[in-house]
């Protein structure tokens, strides 16, 4: 419908006032900042409320793109299955990222 877009902005910008980290692009500064703010309860919500809005965002026709969104997603999921292993196995499995 013609409302669609308005909604699923409507949704977004909701999510984003709860969680202000969904807004930022995949950059490399971006991801550095949020993957070594020590915060690592914090990181599944970001990832599901990134993960709900490109899905809002794809499923309300907004443009944009999901590439760049792919590539925050991978980040934050590649950076909480090694932390996962390195807990198992005490081995190191995270380096610096700077």
């Amino acid at each position: 419908t013609e409302y669609q877009p308005a909604v699923g902005g409507v949704v977004v910008g909701l999510l984003a006032v709860w969680v202000p980290q969904i807004q930022y692009g995949a950059d490399h500064e971006t991801l550095v900042g949020i993957l070594s703010a020590n915060n690592t309860e914090s990181l599944p919500l970001i990832f599901g409320a990134k993960l709900v809005a490109t899905g809002v965002c794809a499923g309300a026709g907004l443009v944009g793109g999901l590439f760049a969104p792919s590539l925050f997603l991978g980040a934050m999921l590649g950076n909480e299955v090694g932390g996962a292993l390195q807990q198992v196995s005490h081995l190191n499995f995270l380096t610096d990222i700077d």
